[in-house]
């Protein structure tokens, strides 16, 4: 099977599961789970036959090893519903493994280590004077930090590393502010309008899949530098 088709075919199957859990979120009351997580799982599968495929060891593997990793957390959030800071530690690591794809060659490396550190101790910090110790969060803003680091960095380096990684973290960043907000009331106490949560509700996994998607991608990009 041809590069193309592999690309083709992968685009058109996430594209039907896209529309049919959304469809099962928006207009049913059943359960999605099944057919979510069966969507990230391909975006692992497609990357892998790529990679397979073109017979390269190269940097495109912490890609890879990303989407791996976010099949993981996502066996923990998303298909158990439990182990919440295992999931949230694994999606940290899944952040690693894109800030090390973006600095592969070591370009920017001690300034970027600075700036996430200076922002997660800044936000541990202000996590413990609001809400006290807690694992979970001390993760989550670890997690959350290095996503939006990455974000920016992703636009920084694009002539590298290619604009799909950009627009997939960017998609990621806003799944997580909707995530963000899902929670809001049980963070904060807070009750947010009904229609804001009916939205985020949906919007989690609208923005989730073509995030993970475009980052699928990433590897099949065929002016990445390697």
């Amino acid at each position: 099977m041809s590069k193309s088709k592999i690309i083709t075919i992968f685009i058109i199957v996430e594209a039907v599961l896209y529309l049919w859990f959304l469809a099962i979120d928006i207009i049913t009351v059943n359960d999605s789970t099944a057919v979510k997580y069966a969507s990230v799982i391909l975006c692992f599968l497609a990357s892998t036959s790529y990679l397979a495929y073109d017979k390269k060891i190269d940097k495109r593997l912490l890609i890879n090893a990303a989407l791996l990793l976010t099949v993981i957390a996502d066996l923990f959030l998303l298909v158990l519903n439990d182990y919440y800071a295992a999931g949230v530690a694994v999606f940290a690591a899944a952040q690693t493994a894109y800030a090390a794809y973006l600095h592969f060659d070591k370009n920017g490396i001690a300034a970027t280590v600075i700036l996430r550190s200076v922002l997660i101790i800044g936000g541990v910090l202000f996590a413990y004077l609001w809400l006290g110790f807690s694992w979970l969060a001390l993760l989550g803003i670890f997690y959350f930090v290095n996503l939006i680091v990455n974000v920016i960095e992703s636009y920084v380096f694009i002539p590298k590393t290619g604009v799909t990684l950009a627009i997939g973290l960017t998609l990621l960043a806003f799944c997580d502010i909707c995530v963000g907000l899902n929670n809001f009331h049980a963070l904060t106490g807070i009750l947010l309008p009904r229609w804001v949560n009916g939205f985020v509700a949906v919007a989690m996994w609208a923005f989730y899949l073509p995030s993970q998607v475009t980052i699928a991608l990433n590897p099949m990009e065929e002016k990445i530098r390697v």
